[in-house]
């Protein structure tokens, strides 16, 4: 018979003298609490609340950009060197070209078939070095300010300064080479004027619309007038640049022309 437990002993008497019912009592016994055991997979899939959700310090000196001859430091591919295919700041995160891959199951992997493929795992800014180019090897580096200021990444060990790679982007690499498709916008509809800005209150929007006069006019100029005065001032110039030998009736309209525009409030 198994031992009674501690709370039974107090709260239950096991030996009734007499009992008033014609049978039995019914057996009682205090259940206690037990904490329930949940498998490892349910802790993972478990998502933390937003307090407990720790965020990325970004790191303030960032010396590392694309296109970057970097050496690994840690995991299986340590020791070896490869340039840096993309870099996330934000995340403190880096990517190298061919190296610490993993496999990766694809349906298809291009000719139709399942199979698996090599992707590159990000790395910690921490675990790789940049390559100074005089020594071949991954060295410590620090940002500092040349004589025409600007910021430079300085060698630790031997004090040289490492060039930074030009500035490429991903998707093409010279303007020239790149092709109008029939979903782009030509560049003579981009470079045309079809938005004129007007500084008009939307009453007088109105009034401009429906041709009704101003029934008040100024006494004194807003300062908006002025902008105005010297917007047409320098349409005024850059018209007379463009066209010296226009005439002077052609001038005058063009002149009437921004003053029904701009100047309706006056």
């Amino acid at each position: 018979m198994p031992r009674p437990s501690k709370i039974e002993r107090i709260f239950v008497n096991q030996k009734l003298p007499w009992s008033p019912f014609p049978r039995r009592p019914l057996p009682f016994r205090m259940v206690e609490w037990k904490t329930r055991k949940y498998p490892k997979s349910y802790q993972v899939r478990k998502a933390k609340p937003p307090c407990q959700v720790f965020r990325v310090a970004p790191i303030k000196d960032w010396g590392i950009v694309r296109n970057d001859l970097v050496e690994i430091c840690c995991g299986e591919d340590t020791g070896k060197q490869g340039k840096v295919r993309a870099v996330a700041p934000e995340k403190n995160l880096l990517k190298v070209v061919g190296l610490n891959c993993s496999r990766q199951f694809l349906p298809d992997i291009g000719n139709g078939n399942p199979g698996y493929v090599l992707s590159e795992e990000p790395l910690h800014f921490y675990e790789v070095k940049l390559v100074n180019p005089h020594t071949g090897r991954g060295t410590d580096i620090v940002l500092r300010y040349d004589e025409l200021g600007e910021k430079v990444r300085v060698c630790k060990e031997t004090g040289h300064v490492i060039p930074t790679p030009p500035f490429e982007r991903s998707d093409w690499k010279e303007r020239s080479a790149v092709k109008e498709g029939d979903l782009d916008t030509r560049a003579e509809v981009v470079q045309q004027y079809t938005y004129v800005p007007s500084l008009l209150f939307f009453h007088e929007e109105i009034m401009k619309e429906m041709n009704i006069p101003m029934s008040v006019k100024k006494t004194e100029l807003e300062r908006r007038d002025l902008i105005m005065k010297e917007l047409e001032e320098e349409a005024i110039q850059e018209k007379l640049l463009i066209s010296e030998s226009a005439s002077e009736e052609k001038k005058k309209s063009f002149l009437e022309n921004i003053r029904s525009r701009f100047f309706f409030w006056l």
